[in-house]
């Protein structure tokens, strides 16, 4: 705890510290909280104060409750409406703290706050892969379709949600939370090498079929332009044209035998600068 100014002689600061389950507020069914709260009392007028506060919490607690560090924040006790309340706060994932800045002291705990992510209106698609038997793995690959109307240059996220049954899981991911498992996809590993050239910006003298080829920002060797036409290598970039299909994201699911036969669901989510 850090106070913005040093406190002086008289000033009386204290922390009661419940481990506890949390069993008042009028909306406790609709948060997730730690089994456990604190107390924060002084004898300073509130708002004539600013304090840091950082607390701790477990890896083995948040297992145990289901729970997600990347959905973690500070909830405070309203005790004139009876309601838990956000509070802005930051999750330090390395050293299992959550801090927040308070000039009130009162009832806090930390609990979750999970944001549903907002799809992406893009086509998607999968193939399964064989089902590998002896590891209990079973792979499957997901592409997407460019329709948002702008070709897409920029790192994107895959979301894969709604695996049913539960009992399979997606074994390599970026993140996870309680909706599902991200995966961030770099234009490299998702599109394809072609140049983002506008038609009088071509070299002069290029043949009809190149230019072609180039405008319509089909799937080529890069190098094998550039040995024709150097020019091009400043509008060489890495991505997915407009109507394009992205090169297949592989995944990879860990999946008992009973439950090898499974569904899952594939979307690109917001926010991406390259969808706004």
């Amino acid at each position: 705890m850090r106070f913005a100014e040093a406190l002086e002689a008289g000033d009386i600061v204290t922390v009661n510290p419940h481990e506890e389950f949390i069993s008042f507020g009028l909306n406790l069914d609709e948060v997730d909280l730690l089994p456990h709260f604190y107390d924060f009392t002084t004898n300073l007028p509130n708002g004539d104060f600013t304090v840091d506060v950082t607390l701790t919490y477990t890896d083995e607690e948040l297992a145990e409750l289901g729970l997600f560090e990347s959905e973690l924040t500070i909830w405070h006790y309203n005790e004139l409406t009876d309601e838990w309340e956000l509070v802005d706060s930051i999750v330090d994932t390395d050293a299992n703290t959550i801090s927040f800045t308070t000039s009130h002291f009162s009832i806090y705990a930390i609990g979750t706050n999970p944001i549903e992510p907002e799809i992406v209106d893009l086509e998607t698609k999968y193939r399964w892969g064989k089902y590998n038997s002896e590891e209990e793995i079973r792979t499957a690959a997901v592409s997407f379709a460019n329709n948002s109307g702008e070709i897409l240059t920029e790192p994107v996220t895959l979301f894969v949600s709604d695996i049913n049954p539960t009992d399979a899981t997606l074994s390599e991911y970026d993140e996870r939370d309680s909706f599902g498992y991200y995966i961030t996809i770099k234009p490299e590993e998702y599109g394809h090498c072609f140049f983002d050239v506008a038609k009088n910006q071509l070299p002069i003298g290029m043949r009809m079929s190149d230019r072609r080829r180039i405008l319509e920002h089909r799937p080529y060797s890069c190098e094998r332009m550039l040995e024709k036409y150097p020019a091009l290598k400043i509008y060489e970039v890495y991505g997915l044209g407009l109507g394009k299909y992205s090169n297949p994201t592989p995944l990879i699911f860990g999946a008992p035998k009973e439950s090898r036969r499974f569904r899952f669901e594939a979307n690109l989510i917001q926010p991406e600068e390259n969808f706004e």
